[in-house]
């Protein structure tokens, strides 16, 4: 269906609804009727009421699309401009307009029934007739105003398809300067369309410095607390939750600030506040201010290749102790892979690391947006494919075995680099041990005598048996014998 016939569908559904019964034209219309005699003959009854209906009848705007299959677009645009202007209540009439009137490449003329339709619709449902007139103002040349529809779009819906694109596209070729905040990085059009939102909730609090990354929820800036004088990671959760009335998906997002809240470790991302409350009657969105790892994510790393065997198992150790830790306390994390695992960055660590590591300090477990207590009720998440475990694939809750099957796919990928492609599962099956084994085959020869061990305990770590796979604290002694 293109994106014209769902608009239609839309707003006729709605038009349809909103047509009184007192005020219709008086004579019956037929959908066989020749399209021009039956929209000249509807005009002629329009002008003789003396209540005007609140929408045109569907067979009008059927008639009207008829004369354009007929090439008679010029007709067609006429009399939907004499109608609109008689009925200027009917959105799907002015939607029609402005799709004949782009059709036929005149678009100066389309913005006004464009505007009109933005009026009559829903702020949520007009995202797609704002891309229109973003999509307009473009080929019009008018880039603010372009720009103006898109940070509309974007302060609704940051992942609304292409929007994101398209504003970094008119940003990048606009002549006026780039506003740069106080420590040096250019401030995006895409960040400055959410800004208000942010510095509305927080009384200016927050200055947003750059985007780090995004997600279902939400997105993460790189950010400026202006009260503490530092820079800290600060997650803004997206409007359009709150306006589709997502509520699963709020939910978890405050439950992942409490999980922040309560696992206090040092291998784990920590939260510093918790702006607002999605649940209030405020319909505030929170925002969540957590440490800034400066070290960038694992992924980031595994795109320029596989680790060295000793730092591989190293940090794969790391992992499992910070995980033996979160599952004695009734805390599984449910979504285990390199994004979700980042480097502290400051230079620090709590194990020995080899030079080359040293820099990059800590690694650390962030986004608990799919964890939940195990002993507590709530929503499960989806978790991402090629890293969930054959039970979690089929739908069970995060738990301390399924954390441990993600830990054997995040250790092939630390021992064979970023192998996401290998590990694209089919949509039947979860992936299976021997993908994986077959990948780090190579790495696991090159061992020697530790070859076979590695092997053995990786192996024991995919068991679909979520009951036979070792604990955190298990694969953390047997990595510490391979190293």
């Amino acid at each position: 269906m293109t994106l014209w016939q769902r608009l239609r569908a839309l707003l006729l559904g709605s038009s349809e609804a909103s047509l009184p019964a007192v005020g219709r034209p008086l004579l019956p219309l037929s959908a066989e009727d020749e399209p021009l005699a039956l929209l000249q003959r509807y005009s002629r009854q329009i002008g003789h009421l003396t209540a005007r209906p609140s929408s045109v009848e569907p067979s009008v705007l059927t008639a009207l699309e008829t004369l354009c299959s007929l090439r008679r677009e010029d007709a067609a645009i006429r009399i939907a401009q004499s109608l609109s202007r008689a009925i200027p209540t009917d959105s799907a009439l002015a939607l029609l307009l402005a799709k004949l009137l782009l059709s036929s490449r005149r678009h100066a003329e389309a913005i006004e029934p464009l505007q009109r339709v933005l009026s009559l619709t829903a702020p949520l449902d007009a995202l797609p007739i704002r891309w229109l007139l973003a999509t307009t103002h473009r080929e019009l040349g008018q880039a603010s105003e372009a720009r103006a529809q898109l940070a509309e779009i974007v302060s609704i819906d940051i992942r609304f398809p292409e929007a994101q694109a398209a504003l970094r596209a008119l940003s990048s070729s606009a002549t006026e300067p780039r506003r740069a905040n106080t420590q040096g990085a250019v401030l995006g059009v895409v960040q400055r369309a959410i800004l208000p939102t942010v510095a509305m909730q927080t009384g200016g609090r927050y200055a947003l410095l750059q985007e780090l990354g995004a997600g279902r929820t939400g997105t993460v800036y790189r950010a400026l607390d202006k009260e503490l004088g530092c820079e800290l990671a600060l997650k803004v959760f997206h409007p359009h939750l709150r306006q589709r009335n997502d509520d699963d998906a709020l939910v978890r997002a405050l439950h992942e600030a409490r999980l922040l809240s309560a696992a206090r470790h040092p291998g784990i991302v920590a939260l510093y506040a918790v702006e607002g409350d999605e649940l209030d009657s405020s319909r505030q969105l929170p925002l969540l201010a957590m440490e800034l790892c400066r070290g960038g994510s694992l992924r980031m790393r595994l795109r320029s290749g596989r680790l060295p065997v000793a730092v591989a198992l190293g940090r794969a150790r790391e992992l499992c102790e910070t995980l033996t830790e979160l599952h004695a306390g009734s805390l599984s994390h449910g979504d285990l892979k390199p994004e979700n695992l980042l480097f502290r960055g400051d230079g620090r660590g709590r194990f020995a690391l080899p030079e080359s590591e040293s820099s990059l300090g800590d690694l650390v477990i962030a986004d608990f947006g799919l964890s939940r207590l195990r002993k507590e009720p709530g929503a499960v998440g989806v978790g991402t494919p090629g890293y969930l475990s054959p039970e979690r694939f089929a739908g069970s809750p995060p738990s301390p075995a399924a954390d441990v099957f993600s830990v054997a796919v995040v250790l092939c990928e630390l021992l064979c680099g970023d192998v996401t492609e290998v590990l694209v599962p089919s949509k039947k099956e979860a992936i299976g041990a021997h993908v994986l084994l077959a990948c780090v085959h190579p790495q696991l020869a090159a061992l020697g005598s530790h070859g076979p061990s590695l092997r053995a305990l990786i192996a024991d770590m995919l068991c679909v048996d979520p009951t036979a796979r070792p604990s955190a604290a298990q694969v953390s002694q047997r990595l510490a014998a391979c190293l």
